[in-house]
């Protein structure tokens, strides 16, 4: 605004100017005519040329708008008027010669000094427009090329992407196309330029979708991923995994995007492949342990009728030779129980359940007892078995210690079996702190060092005449391998053949100090129904429908003064229950007309505190979770250890757990 302002008042103090200029020039016109022709001329000459500076100063005054910057060109012409005026006063008034020489040239020259340095400030302020005009010109071409080249680059890049590359603007209209577009989808790029890609590249089924996919709010959105089908030229659908960005746009441009694309139909059938296998794989899992929980079921249901009458027929009065008979059937019973929970473990291991139950144990008990019960055998082959503890050995650790007597039962019976002569030995030692080293050594045949290699895998024995001489189901080992690595140890053998073996795992344990109190023994079977005569008076509740473990189970407690009643089913057992009270019930699992998960749930509605302990043939840990959910409070497999029966029905029927304890803690002790 105030710009505009000084124009104006510029150009009214220019025609000022040259109004007085002007009538300075008519005056003398007027006042002077008798003055010769040729003084008429130079007057005339002389008012154009007091005009110059005024055009002059228009014109720089209309082409760089600065009138300030020129006020050299004004006082040129200030002074030039100046000087006709002292001439047109020396012409009226007469004055000498030598004053108006001295007035009008003085003023004429100092007008015309001025004029030419007004000129030469107008000329340099045109050259500095010129040198800064020109530098933007060659700073835009310079930006123009470098523009160009940035262009080649994105299209050479844009071109040789290993990615399909399609840009597009509002509408879906494809406005490029590069080689890898083509060579995926078939098209030219003058095949595609202006077409909606929704028309030819989308199936019909998904433009909905995909339209209501790409929808961006601005150049700031994150680039937005995908995975869908695409129509190729030939009619062919192909996966793609497209990745969709908007490009930075100028302001009035319209806005473009760019969609990158990878071909993943091989991998997409991959995967497909890989899912359908993993289903299949999953379906032979389910029907694997489908299958191994009915014949675990199917196998304990009788195994568990010949151990438990074995059981009670050795507590008879027998003669030698039917003594000795009932003891082998025990042990040979025993022994196909053992590969049962063999093959039980190994299923566990795979489908990755088995976990290990840590706790506080006496490692001297431990060993003792796993001696113990391979002496029979031992002694059978009159083999010595012997154990030898390091010097500061612990006695009581913090571990899972009943699968270290899982593996070492398991590495002393493959010692014996495969040991004729000699001995067999334990040896125990601390490796390190926190650690515990454990050798099972013996005299017997020996591995070969091929015999070695694969003696840990599943079902591997030394060679197949071992299989034919000594049986067994080459399981053995490979769980005492999964065991030890549970317990975040190693296992290895060193050995020669025909100077026998010796089989070491490294694992980590907890040493503890010694308890106020310790765990006792396991008591004869006299002692604890000894035990069970102060729980004398208690009313069990026995729900089995299994004829053979019903005269187990009354048997084992027999002469202990429990009054046992029977129910042959779910549904008797809930009746019973809702017409009598009882201290306890033993469930059986499966069974006619109500199973035992039902029948505690509907018990529990009625007797909400009444103890319920499962006796099942069912040996896996996601039934012990059932049983737990259906209400029950303590879980044991059949073959029924008539020990931990015992203890079950001590600590839950006792004085202190009828005052409130309750013993409602579900647990489901290892088979065997």
């Amino acid at each position: 605004m105030s710009l505009v302002s000084d124009k104006r008042i510029s150009y009214a103090y220019a025609w000022a100017l040259s109004a007085i200029a002007l009538a300075f020039v008519l005056a003398q016109f007027l006042f002077l005519p008798a003055v010769e022709t040729i003084d008429y001329i130079a007057l005339i000459a002389e008012g154009i040329v007091c005009l110059f500076p005024w055009a002059g100063l228009i014109v720089v005054e209309h082409l760089h708008e600065a009138p300030s910057a020129y006020w050299p060109l004004k006082s040129a012409l200030f002074f030039l008027l100046l000087s006709n005026l002292a001439d047109a006063l020396d012409e009226v008034l007469f004055q000498p010669d030598l004053v108006r020489i001295l007035i009008e040239d003085g003023l004429s020259v100092l007008g015309f000094a001025l004029l030419v340095y007004g000129l030469m400030r107008w000329v340099r302020y045109n050259q500095a427009i010129l040198n800064k005009t020109h530098a933007a010109l060659r700073a835009e071409a310079l930006s123009r090329e470098r523009l160009a080249a940035s262009q080649r680059r994105y299209r050479t890049l844009f071109q040789s992407a290993a990615s399909a590359g399609v840009v597009w603007g509002e509408g879906f209209i494809v406005t490029d196309w590069n080689q890898r577009a083509e060579a995926i989808f078939g098209w030219s790029r003058q095949e595609v330029l202006g077409r909606s890609f929704l028309d030819f590249m989308i199936p019909p089924a998904q433009r909905q979708a995909v339209t209501a996919r790409l929808q961006f709010t601005g150049t700031e959105d994150p680039p937005l991923q995908s995975i869908n089908q695409n129509l190729t030229k030939d009619g062919q659908l192909r996966w793609c995994e497209w990745f969709n960005t908007a490009l930075p746009a100028m302001a009035g441009t319209p806005r473009e995007f760019i969609s990158l694309a990878n071909d993943i139909t091989e991998r997409h059938e991959l995967e497909r492949a890989l899912h359908r296998a993993k289903e299949q794989a999953e379906q032979a899992t389910r029907a694997k342990s489908d299958f191994l929980a009915n014949m675990s079921h199917e196998i304990r249901t009788p195994m568990s009728g010949i151990i438990g009458l074995t059981q009670l027929a050795l507590q008879t009065e027998l003669p030698p030779p039917q003594r000795d008979y009932l003891e082998k059937i025990d042990s040979s019973a025993r022994s196909l129980q053992a590969i049962l929970n063999d093959i039980l473990d190994m299923s566990k291991i795979e489908a990755g359940k088995l976990t290990l139950s840590k706790g506080e144990f006496d490692l001297f008990e431990l060993l003792d007892r796993a001696v113990g019960l391979a002496e029979p055998a031992a002694r059978a082959k009159q083999l010595t078995l012997n154990i030898e503890r390091a010097p500061g050995l612990g006695q009581f650790w913090h571990g899972d210690g009943l699968r270290i007597a899982q593996v070492l039962h398991n590495l002393l019976h493959n010692a014996i079996k495969f040991t004729a002569t000699g001995a067999v030995g334990i040896q125990v030692s601390p490796s390190r702190p926190g650690r515990v080293r454990f050798e099972v050594r013996d005299t017997g045949v020996g591995l070969s060092a091929e015999q070695q290699l694969g003696i840990f895998d599943a079902f591997a024995q030394a060679d197949a005449s071992v299989a034919r001489r000594f049986g067994g189901t080459g399981l053995g080992l490979a769980i005492c391998k999964q065991l030890v690595a549970l317990m975040d140890g190693e296992i290895w053998v060193e050995s020669e053949t025909g100077k026998g073996s010796r089989f070491s795992f490294d694992i980590a344990l907890d040493e503890r100090p010694r308890p106020v109190t310790q765990t006792p023994r396991a008591k004869p079977w006299v002692l604890l129904k000894e035990s069970l005569r102060r729980l004398g008076g208690r009313r069990l509740l026995l729900v089995e429908d299994n004829a053979i473990n019903r005269d187990i189970v009354l048997g084992l407690l027999e002469g202990t003064g429990l009054e046992v009643e029977v129910a042959e089913d779910g549904e008797v057992a809930v009746a019973k229950c809702r017409d009598r009270t009882y201290d306890l019930v033993l469930m059986d699992i499966r069974m006619p007309v109500m199973d035992g998960y039902e029948a505690s749930r509907q018990i529990r509605h009625t007797a909400p505190d009444l103890p319920i302990i499962a006796l099942t043939a069912h040996a896996f840990p996601e039934d012990a979770d059932r049983a737990r959910a259906a209400g029950m409070n303590a879980y044991l497999t059949k073959p029924i250890d008539f020990d931990q029966l015992c203890g079950l029905l001590l600590s839950t029927l006792s004085p202190a757990t009828e005052q409130g304890d309750g013993g409602r803690e579900l647990h489901s002790p290892t088979p065997g």
